[in-house]
Parts: C-alpha cells; sequence; structure tokens
C-alpha cells in the first residue's frame, strides 16, 4: 500500500487498487479468522457488512476451485450477477437510437499493452454486491468500506510511513498504462 502511493491520481492508481482488493480481503479475512482465537474485541473493527464483504473478496481468488459453486456456478455468477448491472448501467443510455449499437458496457485496461484487468473483474473481486458496485453514486459506499480496511489495518499496526525494500508496484510507469477501452460484451 506504501509503494501505490507513489501513483497518486490516475488510471492506474485505479486499476491498482481494484487489482490489489482481493489480496487485501485475504489479509482481513485470514486475520479475522485468528483474531476470533486470540482477541475476539478487536473483531469489533470489523463491520458484520464489511467482513461478509472481505470473505466474497478472499473467496475471488480461487475464482474456479470455490468447493461451494463450481465452475457453473461462478459462470452463473458471472452471466446472472455481473452482466446485467453492467449492462442495465452503461447501455441504451442515450436518446438517439442509432447511436446504441455504439454504447460499450465492457472497459479494458492494459498495461504495455498486455490485458491486465477488465470492469467485470473489477466489479467480481471488490466483494461487494455488483448492483451496489456499480451503482449511480456508489463512490461513497465503495470508499466507506475500503475506509474500514484501512482502519482494521491500522489497528492492527499497519502503517503507510513505514520503510523497506520497494515493491514491483514502485516501479510501475503510469505511462505504461495504456488508456482504458470500452468493448461491448
Amino acid at each position: 500500500m506504501r509503494d501505490l502511493f507513489a501513483h497518486e491520481g490516475g488510471n492506474l492508481l485505479s486499476a491498482l487498487s481494484f487489482s490489489l482488493v482481493p489480496y487485501l480481503s485475504l489479509i482481513v479475512h485470514e486475520s479475522a479468522r485468528k483474531l476470533r482465537h486470540v482477541d475476539p474485541a478487536a473483531l469489533a473493527l470489523l463491520s458484520p457488512e464489511v467482513a461478509a464483504i472481505s470473505a466474497r473478496s478472499r473467496h475471488s481468488l480461487k475464482l474456479f476451485e470455490d468447493t461451494k459453486c463450481g465452475i457453473d456456478g461462478q459462470l452463473g455468477y458471472f452471466r446472472d450477477e455481473i452482466l446485467p448491472p453492467h449492462s442495465e448501467r452503461f447501455l441504451n443510455n442515450t436518446w438517439l437510437w442509432l447511436a446504441r449499437r455504439l454504447e460499450a458496457d465492457l472497459g479494458l485496461y492494459c498495461y504495455g499493452g498486455r490485458l491486465i484487468t477488465t470492469t467485470h473483474a473489477a466489479t467480481f473481486h471488490p466483494g461487494i454486491e455488483p448492483k451496489k458496485l456499480i451503482a449511480e453514486g456508489a463512490g461513497p459506499y465503495t470508499k466507506a468500506t475500503f475506509e474500514e480496511y484501512g482502519q482494521y489495518f491500522g489497528a492492527l499496526g499497519a502503517r503507510l510511513d513505514s520503510s523497506g525494500e520497494d515493491t514491483f508496484i514502485k516501479h510501475l510507469n503510469a505511462a505504461e498504462l495504456d488508456d482504458p477501452s470500452d468493448v461491448s460484451q
């Protein structure tokens, strides 16, 4: 997280943030499991809603290894829970029906010409319900969710002013992130 701030602002920060969320969620989820046994009072730092969000996000790292859903369940989740809200939010927004063919509901993010994420993946990995995440005006809700993550990490002793070796994130070049492109799914 410390090195993420080297890229403050711009599309690179956004793409990196959404790509890192499942790993941050892994830390939240696994540490909370341990805290239940070591210091149950510390779990008060996480609201039940954010604890559930972090669990869903952590589980997204497994994608097709989810033993409860399986591959068919995950494909169904994309088909039934992610694609419809994207289409509803980003398609049929113009009054000129001829222009509707030009609308797009899938954003592609590439770094150095290589695909690194999509808006569908960025909707899946944070663990927030897709309709809530991409709703008009969802920014404050999303911000509050991840501020709670930050408060949790801070209470566990994490610091942004810590020293240490630079990570690969600090060495990324914002100029290598291609402008996001939008396509129809």
